[in-house]
C-alpha cells in the first residue's frame, strides 16, 4: 500500500497520544498509528508479515530517508523503552554490529553498523538509527534509515516526520509489548500479492 500526500507544513509536536488531538479526519489512518496528511513529498508504505499477512509497521519515505515504525502495548506504571534499547544493543553487537548509545532530539537512541560483510543472519543491513518513545500505556519504536544518517536537513525532515504521528492505544487490555494490530486506511487497496 503507497499513499503519497502533498500539501501544508509538518506539525513538530508529537509523538503525541490520539487524546491530544480533536479528530481524525486530517490523518491517514492506520487504527493504532495516524500519520498527517500534510506532510510534503511523504510516502506511506505498510509492512506486511508474510507469515501472517499482518500489518506489522508503518514505513514513512522523505528526502532519501525511510523511517518505520511500530507501536507496542507497555505497563501504565513504566516505560520500556530503557530496556528494549540495552536488549537491542545486545542482540546487534552479537551479530557482529557496531552499536553507539547517542542522545538526539527525539531523545535516547541507538546508532548501529553492521558488520562488513554483511551476514546472512544479520537483522541489519544499512547503517540504522533507532529511537523510541514511551506514551500513555504505548510505545513507538522507529527506525530510521537513508540520507538522514549524515545528512542534516533530511535528518531534520524525518524526525519532524516522527513528531507529527499520534498513537491510540486502544483501550484493549494487552501483555505488556504486545505488537499493536494496525489495519490499512479505508478508501486504499493493498498491491496484489506477486504470485
Amino acid at each position: 500500500m503507497n499513499t503519497q500526500s502533498n500539501t501544508g507544513p509538518v506539525p513538530l509536536v508529537g509523538p503525541i497520544d490520539v487524546a491530544g488531538i480533536s479528530e481524525r479526519a486530517n490523518f491517514v489512518d492506520f487504527g493504532r498509528i495516524l500519520i498527517p496528511l500534510n506532510i510534503p513529498r511523504l510516502v506511506i508504505k505498510g509492512e506486511i508479515e508474510p507469515d501472517t499477512q499482518r500489518l506489522v509497521a508503518v514505513t514513512l519515505e522523505i528526502s532519501e530517508s525511510a523511517l518505520q515504525i511500530s507501536v507496542f502495548s507497555t505497563p501504565k506504571s513504566e516505560g520500556i523503552w530503557p530496556e528494549i534499547r540495552l536488549q537491542l544493543a545486545a542482540t546487534l553487537s552479537a551479530q557482529g554490529a557496531t552499536v553507539l548509545e547517542e542522545t538526539t532530539s527525539l531523545g535516547a537512541g541507538l546508532l548501529v553498523t553492521p558488520a562488513v560483510p554483511a551476514e546472512a543472519s544479520a537483522s541489519i543491513t544499512e547503517i540504522t538509527r533507532f529511537v523510541g518513545l514511551d506514551g500513555p500505556r504505548w510505545f513507538l519504536r522507529g527506525s530510521i534509515t537513508g540520507a538522514a544518517i549524515d545528512n542534516s536537513k533530511a535528518r531534520d525532515d524525518i524526525e519532524a516526520v516522527y513528531r507529527s504521528i499520534v498513537v491510540d492505544r486502544g483501550d484493549d487490555a494487552m501483555p505488556p509489548r504486545e505488537l499493536l494490530t494496525l489495519t490499512l486506511p479505508a478508501g486504499n487497496i493493498a498491491p496484489p500479492r506477486e504470485i
